[in-house]
């Protein structure tokens, strides 16, 4: 790459040099009283050789002084630096396992997420970081599919999100929304999603007639508009209620959708009472207090997990309990594990809803019966609102075993 010719004000467009506005008479008094030697003839004045030749080596120091900050300045390198070779090695480790007949194994794909992860939070100058923790969830969505197990399709659904909330204008956080919506068309018959039948690969292009994405439009000037006009919502609208083209469901993705204004949420709201059926939206929001309450009412609130926000261990453990025995639909189980912990503080029960709340919302992209776990995830929402007002930590499990056993029988019936 050739280097641009030198120059001392290299990255810089202009450079003004002010002066005192005034009128003529004002600036020649000005100038007199900051040089005594100002508008007089010279000749009359007596010359000291030694005091001039000083005056022009100082002044010739602090020009060459100057000269060398701005070239300092603009030899600084701005473009951003290479990958980490430690990135570099575990990209080219992938694309060899999902060659290789070791990708149908777990513990590759397991280290290969955790390489990833490390590079994210340890190279934090790095102006590309983002991409690792994309590929640290792509490697937990390969997990996934090899190993069918419910705990990793949520560790990586989780991750994704948590790309979305830490960079929302990044283009990865596009293609992570993809990847949850890759989940909810894939039509596989085993996990999902498959990652090579033809609604997947669709996803992955943008090109999947039954994904669209609902955004802030850009204007003829280029800029885009600071809210989701009205007129959007009502399109959006009416193209749900056309039967999917190639898959069995159609997703719409509303990307900054506190930005819509009350009119557009309005419109909104009359879709989401009474949605389509195989028809799902996802609303991404960095402020849900925006939103109408008659919308928030009617969408499951997901939220994302940052780095700060790590589960606790027992919390974890206790969804993962209580998930595999309702998702079994023994009910006497269920009743007897609530009982068993009605002794938790309730700060260790506020964490065991909120990690709950993230298994649900896991299973919502990759199961079937999702009206049964929304159903479920709006009981533990309602839970969590029990506890804000210092109900009772037995009623609150109570409630959690009873409702979700009703939903379980209601489902199989």
């Amino acid at each position: 790459m050739s280097m641009p010719p030198f120059s001392p004000f290299h990255g810089y467009p202009s450079l003004f040099f002010l002066f005192p506005v005034g009128t003529l008479d004002e600036n020649h008094a000005t100038a007199q009283k900051t040089f005594p030697h100002y508008g007089m003839d010279t000749s009359q004045q007596p010359r000291d050789e030694n005091k001039i030749t000083h005056k022009n080596s100082l002044f010739l120091s602090w020009c060459i002084l100057l000269a060398l900050c701005f070239a300092f300045v603009s030899a600084a390198p701005a473009a951003a630096g290479p990958n980490p070779a430690k990135y570099d090695k575990a990209i080219r480790d992938m694309g060899q396992l999902q060659k290789s007949k070791k990708r149908l194994q777990r513990e590759p794909w397991e280290k290969l997420a955790e390489t990833f992860l490390t590079v994210y939070r340890v190279e934090k100058k790095w102006k590309e970081r983002s991409a690792a923790l994309f590929r640290s969830a792509e490697a937990l969505d390969h997990l996934a599919r090899c190993a069918s197990n419910a705990k990793d399709a949520r560790r990586s659904v989780d991750r994704y999100l948590q790309l979305v909330r830490l960079y929302p204008k990044s283009s990865l956080a596009d293609d992570s929304l993809c990847a949850i919506a890759e989940k909810m068309l894939c039509q596989s018959e085993g996990e999902r999603p498959c990652g090579v039948c033809r609604d997947c690969r669709k996803v992955k292009a943008r090109v999947h007639p039954d994904l669209a994405v609902v955004e802030r439009i850009i204007d003829d000037k280029g800029k885009q508009k600071k809210e989701i006009l009205v007129d959007q919502v009502r399109a959006m609208g009416a193209d749900a209620y056309v039967l999917p083209n190639e898959a069995a469901e159609k997703v719409y993705i509303i990307k900054d959708a506190d930005t819509m204004n009350e009119q557009a949420q309005n419109a909104a709201l009359k879709i989401l009472e009474e949605p389509p059926k195989g028809v799902h939206f996802i609303l991404c929001v960095s402020n849900p207090e925006r939103l109408l309450v008659t919308v928030r009412s009617r969408c499951v609130l997901v939220s994302c997990a940052g780095e700060e926000d790590a589960e606790d261990e027992n919390a974890a453990a206790m969804a993962d309990e209580f998930v595999a025995i309702e998702r079994k639909g023994d009910t006497p189980a269920l009743t007897a594990w609530c009982f068993a912990h009605e002794g938790l503080d309730a700060r260790s029960l506020g964490e065991f809803l909120l990690a709950l709340k993230r298994r649900y919302a896991a299973l919502l992209a990759s199961q079937q019966d999702k009206m049964r776990i929304m159903d479920i995830i709006r009981l533990v929402d309602r839970c969590m609102e029990y506890q804000t007002v210092n109900t009772g930590v037995k009623h609150i499990l109570g409630l959690l075993a009873v409702r979700s056993a009703a939903e379980t029988r209601k489902a199989i019936d």
